[in-house]
């Protein structure tokens, strides 16, 4: 394997890229290593990093924290593993793209990941929980809450609500490839639209994110050396710092340097033996020529010049289509846009028009209701006159019935009157022709006896 360092002006600008947001990308070879000296700015690998491991995803903390993936780093000890993590989103809207390695002129370098209104391109890499090489699913902005695809992503619901479930996607064909292009790389491009958000606004990684990454490059046990490709703790729920360890934390040694500068020369003798087997060969019968020389030879310094320009020229061609890819976009955008607002304006007025036509079609209900209530209280006042006369003539009919069963009543009484004085007419003088003839009787105390009439002596 060999290191090729950049130009000091180049690192330093890659710093200031990587320390303030940027408006695209970063497109120079400029690897995010870090080791114990800190930023390893400006490096390119020999060899791809090992296969990204299958790990379990840790429950989301809180909300609105967005899941950022593991991955292989570089540093002066070897590649090493950054557990994936959850963070929270620079500023509302913002969706973290990750970094990738990418096999550019014979090595392999490092484009780093990015915050932005949109997941652009990011190799092609699986790195599972919702990044499966194209885009993110493992959830969504909705204003400023963001809400959690419960299929993809590891949610406690009884203390996130803003989950939904959708699992109309697909998980990518299960490689675990850590790099994009190169033998055995992931041969993806990205879409035109992944090329468009390279031209949004972009922040870089946030303060947590970068100590993260710094804590981890301090583990032995996330050297790949160490781990032979298998860290034991994949991800960690919150990000790494000097105070937030995971279990089984060793410090690097001092012996690790050397063993990685040995691995370093093994890895350069085989990626030189299987691009010049002439080299090889020298190599194997020679001992005084060391894999250090013969990886720095001119003819393969030739080589990775002419590779170099050829990945220049290759990336300002995607920038220019990335330009004008944009200026498509902005015009349909506009277009869109002019769209929109025309259709907004006819939407307006049909609103307009159908408020205006609700208001008279309410005004017409309200008369017909007032006319109607007039026409009910018409006819209730003509039910209550109704009854009224009604019972003015039950009372008539009463008095009536009352004033003739008094005359009956009277009539019935005089004629019993007058039958009564007829009968006292008719037995008062047979009592006085037969009153000579009876003895004279002692006076009865209730005036008679015997059921005869009493009168006095004469």
């Amino acid at each position: 394997m060999r290191i090729r360092t950049i130009l000091p002006a180049l690192a330093a600008a890659a710093l200031i890229v990587g320390a303030t947001p940027s408006a695209a990308p970063a497109q120079v070879s400029v690897g995010v290593g870090i080791g114990t000296g800190g930023l390893g700015i400006g490096v390119a690998v020999d060899f791809g990093p090992p296969e990204i491991p299958v790990y379990d995803q840790p429950p989301c903390p809180q909300p609105n924290y967005i899941w950022t993936p593991g991955y292989w780093a570089y540093g002066e000890y070897g590649y090493y593993w950054v557990p994936g993590t959850w963070v929270a989103a620079p500023q509302p809207g913002y969706l973290w793209t990750p970094g990738y390695w990418a096999y550019n002129g014979g090595s392999y370098t490092f484009e780093a990941g990015y915050w932005a209104p949109q997941v652009g391109f990011y190799g092609g890499i699986n790195y599972g929980a919702g990044y499966y090489g194209n885009g993110y699913v493992g959830g969504r902005w909705s204003g400023n809450n963001f809400e959690y695809n419960t299929a993809v992503t590891n949610v406690n619901t009884t203390s996130i609500r803003n989950v939904y479930v959708n699992r109309s996607f697909s998980r990518g064909n299960g490689s675990r490839v850590a790099y994009n292009g190169g033998p055995h790389g992931i041969q993806m491009r990205p879409t035109s639209a992944q090329l468009a958000v390279a031209h949004l606004h972009h922040i870089a990684m946030v303060p947590v994110q970068r100590t993260h990454q710094l804590e981890a490059a301090q583990n032995r046990a996330y050297y790949a050396k160490v781990n032979d490709g298998r860290p034991k703790v994949a991800a960690v729920q919150r990000p790494l710092s000097a105070s937030n360890r995971p279990a089984g934390f060793e410090a690097l040694r001092a012996s690790d340097r050397t063993t990685a500068h040995a691995a370093t020369a093994h890895a350069a003798t085989a990626h030189t033996a299987a691009h010049n087997p002439s080299a090889h060969n020298a190599m194997a019968h020679s001992p005084a020529v060391n894999h250090q020389t013969v990886s720095h030879s001119a003819a393969s310094a030739q080589q990775r010049a002419a590779a170099q320009r050829e990945a220049s020229q290759k990336k300002a061609a995607d920038q220019r289509q990335a330009e004008a890819t944009a200026r498509q976009h902005q015009a349909a955008a506009a277009a869109q846009q002019h769209q929109a607002a025309a259709a907004a304006a006819s939407r307006q007025r049909e609103a307009a028009a159908a408020a205006q036509q609700r208001q008279a079609a309410a005004a017409s209900r309200q008369r017909e209701a007032a006319a109607a209530a007039q026409q009910r209280q018409a006819a209730a006042a003509q039910q209550r006159q109704a009854a009224a006369a009604q019972q003015r003539q039950a009372a008539a009919a009463q008095q009536r019935q009352a004033a003739a069963a008094q005359r009956q009543a009277a009539v019935r009484q005089q004629a019993v009157q007058r039958q009564a004085a007829q009968r006292q007419a008719v037995q008062r003088p047979a009592m006085q022709r037969a009153a000579p003839q009876r003895p004279a009787a002692a006076p009865h105390p209730q005036g008679g006896g015997g059921g005869g009439d009493h009168h006095p002596p004469r």
